[in-house]
């Protein structure tokens, strides 16, 4: 009903309105299907079907990637059948996933009897899953601002640009954070049962891991910039801004992994409280206030200097609140009378 204004505060203008319109108009409705194939893809996968989730996932992508080029350029459809293609791949998806469930040889699987709300569950589920929660919605927050101040500052094209960096950031934290789905249970089961030292090798292992990720991103964005933005663009007005902001938006990117593997940890061991606070210093309570003062001081230019400025300070943050818990288990397991 009000998609157009919702897309204005996102930041389109009038050159990019009608292609966000076209867009959001056919995504939007398959957003339910969207949800049930995610929402009970995570179950399968919690529940003993690592393989099969997977699988669902390629088949949601493959689908995708056959189908999304059919629609834009063979049908002539261009941005709304990249929308309507990816409708279609999440049903088959959701129909793959809603077999695996109504499946009564499944572990977990539809009966009669099962839908009666625990709240005690129930909240404890929204525990454990507000930290997450609250980083998409920071992130949509967080995207207005940056979003309109990148229009202010340097137009569409900054919105390019800033659309290229978040595309290719996501594409390896989207790594890292499959790594974290991985590891959580790993964690989670280890801390119960009292084995700590299991569970700081697999954290650490983890940090290990993710950072090398991030790492190897970083070093692409800052080196070879150029190719990154071919790979999205062949405008050479969007190029030549774009490789600015990952020469300098890239510059602390090898720390994410870090941050978000110990953001597991807390959501791993029960602490929700400390998972969602280091799940907002980055993109919120650090982010913000950089979005609003650095730019004043160096135009666009810092913008894109308020996402490495804040994932240091993040980093700081991260690493003591880490240290500090490990060492209070360190001391709790010590002091635990022997079995």
């Amino acid at each position: 009903m009000f998609l157009d204004d919702i897309l204005r505060l996102f930041g389109a203008s009038d050159i990019t309105l009608p292609y966000a319109h076209d867009f959001m108009a056919y995504l939007l409705p398959g957003m339910l299907i969207m949800n049930v194939m995610y929402s009970l893809n995570n179950v399968m996968r919690a529940t003993g079907y690592p393989k099969q989730a997977m699988i669902t996932m390629f088949i949601g992508a493959g689908c995708n990637v056959v189908l999304a080029p059919i629609f834009i350029f063979v049908l002539d459809l261009g941005i709304k059948g990249a929308a309507i293609a990816t409708d279609i791949s999440m049903t088959v998806g959701m129909i793959f996933v809603l077999a695996h469930f109504f499946n009564k040889k499944s572990t977990v699987h539809f009966r009669r009897g099962i839908y009666r709300l625990k709240w005690r569950i129930i909240i404890g589920i929204i525990g454990i899953g507000a930290a997450p929660s609250i980083i998409n919605a920071a992130s949509c927050a967080i995207n207005i601002l940056i979003n309109r101040t990148l229009v202010d500052l340097g137009g569409d094209l900054a919105v390019g640009a800033a659309g290229i960096f978040s595309t290719f950031t996501s594409l390896l934290c989207m790594v890292v954070v499959g790594l974290c789905q991985g590891v959580q249970p790993i964690l989670g089961y280890n801390y119960g049962a009292g084995h700590i030292d299991r569970m700081k090798r697999a954290f650490w292992l983890s940090v290990m891991i993710a950072t090398a990720v991030t790492t190897a991103g970083c070093i692409f964005g800052l080196f070879t910039p150029k190719w990154i933005a071919l790979a999205f663009t062949d405008n050479p007005e969007l190029i030549s801004v774009t490789v600015n902001s990952l020469e300098i938006s890239m510059l602390a990117f090898w720390a994410v992994g870090f941050q978000i593997v110990s953001t597991t940890l807390f959501q791993s061991i029960g602490m929700a409280g400390k998972s969602i606070f280091l799940s907002l210093i980055r993109q919120v309570i650090f982010l913000i206030p950089l979005l609003i003062t650095l730019p004043k001081a160096m135009g666009l230019d810092g913008v894109w200097a308020s996402f490495p400025t804040s994932d240091a300070f993040a980093t700081v943050v991260t690493l003591v609140m880490v240290i500090w818990q490990l060492r209070r288990m360190n001391r709790q397991h010590a002091l635990k009378p022997m079995e």
